[in-house]
């Protein structure tokens, strides 16, 4: 008995479904815009991949912990799925019943009289005051009642770089927290390449053509090039040269909303003991020192011929993410 074929085209649409939040520290508030997961990171992740099975993974993941090393895991768990992931971890003497200011989710760029249009979460259970301001200049006191996305108010904002600023007014008016974020209007934004030669220079302008680049020695680096730009990029090994005053106005120039990348060039040969200490306290990272000398050949009992007998190290790398036992789709 036959049958007509009948052919027929089928669209697969990818269609990324907002953005999800795990939360390490028990059930959370929910934020208009997310979805909000209590479990552990490893049934989150089989969770991630039965979405991305279907089409409809997160656009972005954040991982809330008031512990760090628990959140950079589980984040580790979700960027080797290719799926964006941001830590978000409590100060540690700020407990898990009070406010905390979220990320914001704004544009880093404006054309010439585009308005500005950003928020930011705001994760708690009562109504607190926040302070909104542009470089410095109070533009709005409100009171907000938690959880909410806290829309910023709109200003009018000149050609040039400006820094936006929320704060979080405790009881007794002193600030409790500050978030800080940079935009640009009607320009590039800048990077400034610390201790770079010519040739990482010359390919950085491959990788960044964007930005509006310059680049300075870090012993020349001032508080006034760190107004002037959105973005430092530098080597480990060019913070031996930074002194504690321009640590703590590198520190204050990320803590405003500038973004730094430090790559891993010269780590190696990088004694931590020449970096400062505030410096180091911005690196993600623990660097540890270099054995100059190899760990001496284990004895072995038979006897040696003119073979050379070659000192191999052997690294095992033990996937422990539980990603192949679980089923993905259906």
């Amino acid at each position: 008995m036959a049958s007509p074929v009948v052919e027929g085209r089928r669209e697969a649409r990818f269609e990324p479904a907002g953005v999800w939040v795990l939360s390490l520290t028990g059930p959370a508030p929910v934020v208009p815009g997310q979805k909000v997961f209590s479990e552990e990171p490893q049934a989150f992740a089989a969770r991630v991949r039965n979405a991305m099975a279907l089409g409809n993974p997160p656009a972005m993941v954040e991982v809330h912990s008031d512990e760090e090393t628990s959140a950079r895991h589980a984040c580790a768990l979700i960027r080797g799925l290719d799926v964006p992931c941001r830590a978000v971890v409590a100060p540690r003497d700020v407990q898990r019943g009070d406010v905390l200011l979220g990320p914001w989710l704004a544009p880093a760029s404006l054309a010439p009289g585009e308005a500005f249009d950003g928020s930011l979460a705001l994760v708690g259970s009562t109504t607190v005051r926040l302070r909104f301001a542009v470089n410095g200049r109070e533009l709005e006191v409100r009171e907000v009642q938690a959880p909410a996305q806290v829309a910023f108010p709109r200003p009018e904002l000149s050609p040039g770089r400006h820094v936006l600023t929320v704060e979080l007014i405790a009881g007794d008016g002193s600030v409790a927290q500050r978030l800080g974020h940079v935009v640009r209007v009607g320009a590039p934004p800048r990077l400034l390449a610390l201790g770079l030669d010519e040739e990482a220079f010359a390919r950085l302008a491959r990788l960044a053509p964007n930005f509006t680049r310059s680049r300075v020695e870090p012993r020349a680096l001032t508080s006034t090039m760190l107004r002037e730009c959105e973005v430092v990029l530098m080597p480990v090994s060019a913070g031996v040269s930074l002194t504690s005053s321009q640590s703590r106005e590198l520190a204050r120039f990320v803590a405003n909303g500038g973004g730094l990348f430090v790559t891993g060039d010269g780590a190696a040969s990088t004694n931590r003991a020449y970096l400062d200490a505030g410096f180091r306290e911005l690196l993600p990272v623990r660097l540890l020192e270099q054995r100059r000398e190899k760990p001496p050949d284990p004895p072995i009992e038979e006897e040696i011929g003119k073979a050379e007998v070659a000192a191999v190290s052997v690294l095992f790398v033990i996937d422990r993410s539980g990603s192949m036992d679980t089923a993905v789709g259906t």
